[in-house]
């Protein structure tokens, strides 16, 4: 990708020297090697007419590479989008015209997920915030309860929910909150696998909930109450870390 100069540059870009014998040179001097290296091969082999392949072959590479020098001025200097404002005609075919508004990398998406436990006749509730959307998180769920393991390279990769980082960012959250352990601390090449309270995590995300009806309150004290853990999630998806 090419970057545009800063204004204050502009100035040097539109000198003789920048905009035309250097490039000019440049490309001349590349032609040569190129055509010369053609005639000396062209010789060798004895070529009918090697000379003209030769002088061919260095005026094609030469105007090649001043073509190629005289697009890459232009994108540093804007001088199409220049021309595109004044004609307000897509020139480039960029889908712009002018120059392109800077695109922002939007704010990673952080779920709050409610966990509900209940021990010895009393019920305690706890909020976590995890790096993953709605839509994905109902989708990691119903995956984990078909017995996808939880891995990179099950959940990683092309056609796959998540990037790499992606999923090592949600890993290390849900180590950091007892959802998930290592099967082998001293090797943790042999994976991860849900806790108990991961585990009712995601029973009772595929049990009571849907990405489009996130929201499941139910009586903590009812029959179909998990032992380990009742989630709600999200009641909304948030950007941003919320604490």
């Amino acid at each position: 990708m090419t970057e545009q100069p800063h204004e204050t540059n502009r100035a040097y870009l539109h000198t003789i020297g920048v905009a035309s014998l250097s490039p000019l040179v440049q490309s001349a001097i590349t032609g040569a090697l190129v055509g010369g290296f053609v005639l000396v091969v062209g010789l060798t082999q004895r070529w009918q007419d090697a000379g003209l392949t030769g002088l061919y072959v260095a005026l094609g590479v030469t105007i090649i590479l001043w073509l190629w020098h005289v697009k890459h001025w232009f994108d540093l200097t804007a001088v199409i989008q220049q021309i595109e404002r004044a004609t307000g005609a897509d020139i480039n075919g960029d889908g712009q015209i002018g120059v392109p508004a800077p695109q922002t990398k939007p704010d990673p998406q952080v779920v709050r997920v409610q966990i509900t436990s209940a021990k010895d006749g009393h019920v305690a509730v706890k909020y976590i915030d995890l790096p993953i959307d709605n839509e994905t998180l109902y989708q990691l769920a119903h995956g984990l309860h078909d017995g996808i393991p939880f891995s990179e390279s099950a959940w990683t990769g092309a056609g796959k929910p998540f990037s790499q980082t992606e999923f090592r960012a949600l890993r290390a959250e849900l180590l950091r909150r007892g959802l998930i352990e290592q099967n082998n601390p001293a090797e943790p090449r042999q994976g991860y696998s849900l806790t108990d309270e991961g585990q009712g995590m995601i029973d009772e995300l595929v049990k009571h909930a849907s990405p489009h009806s996130p929201t499941a309150e139910r009586d903590p004290y009812g029959d179909d109450f998990h032992p380990s853990a009742r989630t709600h999630a999200p009641a909304r998806t948030q950007n941003g870390a919320t604490r």
